[in-house]
């Protein structure tokens, strides 16, 4: 077979004949599966046009997509990346505390009052967060420098 041999040239040649030659002469050739030969059959040259512009349509609308796709995971990961520059130990250097432990973690709020168990356990989990945030954009960091 042409695969076999890799005759890239002679398949885009018998391509481009089947896609777009024979349609505009009314003639539909249908693929058939290996071994067996290709059908050929006398059809509406515009059924075959419209046939063909759907095929184009379908194309362009799965490569906008992919690259809509693509764009929005590398706006994922530069966002991503954009929140890990901020330290784990200075996430929480707001004005919304007032005292930190040696870690970074607020010990009391702003108007003085002690932050409360149940609030440090969610201060300490999002810290975590932004510490493997921040582990990951010194990761990247240092790979661009390379």
């Amino acid at each position: 077979s042409a695969r076999a041999l890799k005759a890239h040239d002679i398949l885009t040649k018998c391509d481009n004949l089947r896609d777009n030659v024979l349609p505009e002469l009314g003639v539909r050739l249908e693929d058939r599966e290996l071994g067996e030969p290709a059908v050929f059959k006398v059809d509406d040259k515009e059924t075959l046009l419209r046939e063909k512009k759907q095929r184009q349509e379908e194309i362009a609308r799965k490569e906008k997509e992919k690259a809509e796709k693509a764009a929005a995971r590398e706006k994922a990961a530069r966002e991503k990346l954009e929140k890990g520059k901020l330290s784990p130990q200075d996430m929480f250097r707001t004005e919304l505390y007032s005292a930190w432990d040696d870690q970074g973690l607020p010990t009391h709020n702003a108007k003085g009052a002690e932050v409360t168990q149940s609030q440090m356990k969610k201060l300490k989990k999002l810290q975590a967060a932004q510490e493997k945030l921040h582990k990951q954009y010194l990761h990247h960091i240092s790979d661009l420098e390379l």
